[in-house]
């Protein structure tokens, strides 16, 4: 890992945040960041603790796993509001696979599965230290067909998109199932179902991944 890379300069790209619930999960990153030149690495469970060393340690990397206070979407979306940014990585579960062009629309450089192998953090890490964008080969398949463009003038597809269809929107960029969105709500599966229902339609999406790739396009996802 080059430590005049990335987004960070000077030993700051040399020091990382790492979040993740699980010790051990932290204790393997961390190894591979070791491997990669990294010399300084804390560890923390929470999303918001690690957001706050960045920002007050000025570190040049923040590899995000699952947090025990924020979703990934959330605490990618509060690590790249730092300034300076750090390189951010996300390791993605299989429930929020659908976000991958979303994090990255956010500002995060590398994507890799929580479950995958050291080799893919370590290409995401190395990439994103060089500034470029990588997402691991096996979550490829979340950007096929990408984000289809749209055109200049406003059209209906997300105009008339009402306050609660817009928060059940930003709960499947958190990777929420339905069952988790109406709970997140307080109300009803079936109200949940209604809401997709009507939120796809305006959207022109044919399921939850369409959808977040048009909310990305249209900049209804911020």
């Amino acid at each position: 890992m080059d430590p005049e890379g990335g987004n960070g300069t000077g030993d700051a790209a040399r020091a990382a945040v790492v979040v993740d619930e699980l010790p051990l999960a932290r204790a393997g990153i961390a190894a591979v960041l070791a491997r990669l030149g990294v010399e300084s690495v804390v560890e923390t469970h929470a999303a918001r603790e690690g957001v706050r060393v960045a920002q007050m340690d000025r570190c040049g990397l923040v590899v995000l796993g699952r947090a025990t206070d924020l979703e990934v979407v959330d605490a990618a979306r509060r690590c790249c509001a730092v300034h300076p940014r750090p390189a951010v990585v996300a390791l993605v579960d299989a429930a929020h696979r659908p976000v991958v062009p979303y994090l990255l629309a956010l500002g995060v450089l590398g994507v890799a599965s929580r479950n995958g192998p050291a080799d893919d953090l370590a290409a995401a890490v190395e990439a994103a230290a060089k500034g470029v964008a990588h997402v691991a080969p096996a979550l490829g398949a979340e950007l096929a067909g990408g984000v289809r463009p749209v055109a200049a003038a406003p059209g209906p597809a997300g105009a008339a998109l009402s306050a609660r269809e817009r928060e059940v929107l930003a709960l499947l960029a958190d990777g929420r199932s339905n069952r988790e969105i109406a709970d997140a709500l307080a109300v009803s599966l079936a109200t949940v179902k209604t809401h997709l229902h009507h939120l796809y339609t305006k959207l022109e999406a044919a399921n939850r991944h369409e959808a977040l790739r048009r909310g990305v396009a249209l900049g209804l996802l911020r």
